[in-house]
């Protein structure tokens, strides 16, 4: 139980490390159309990984997914606010369609998990 908090604390530390990072201006950036890419993984993996850490249901990863696409319009909504940052629908976009590859695959290990067979109790 204790790594579950440990995964869930991590995910948190990352939430506010990604609106640290938009400050910075001296990061390197990536290209157009590779920085959608990194997005869709970006938030997929972060869902995937809540997810697994949360046991798997499709209704908490649809929760986490709402949330993620939360956290993805308001760190858009902040980059508009910032000197030599744009905020971007496109950007948005690609953290969601993350989210719903991240959604489908914990879906799929939900469903997986349920069909396992459960180890015999220990006596």
């Amino acid at each position: 139980m204790a790594w579950r908090l440990a995964v869930l604390l991590l995910l948190s530390s990352l939430v506010a490390l990604l609106f640290w990072f938009q400050h910075q201006l001296w990061l390197p950036t990536v290209n157009p159309p590779y920085d959608k890419l990194v997005h869709a993984v970006a938030y997929g993996s972060a869902l995937l990984l809540a997810g697994w850490a949360l046991r798997p249901t499709f209704w908490r990863c649809l929760v986490l997914a709402l949330l993620g696409m939360a956290v993805g319009a308001g760190q858009e909504w902040h980059q508009a606010w910032l000197p030599g940052r744009v905020a971007s629908v496109e950007d948005w976009l690609a953290d969601v369609a993350g989210l719903l590859v991240g959604l489908l695959l914990c879906w799929l290990l939900s469903c997986w998990q349920r069909r396992r067979p459960t180890p015999p109790a220990a006596s």
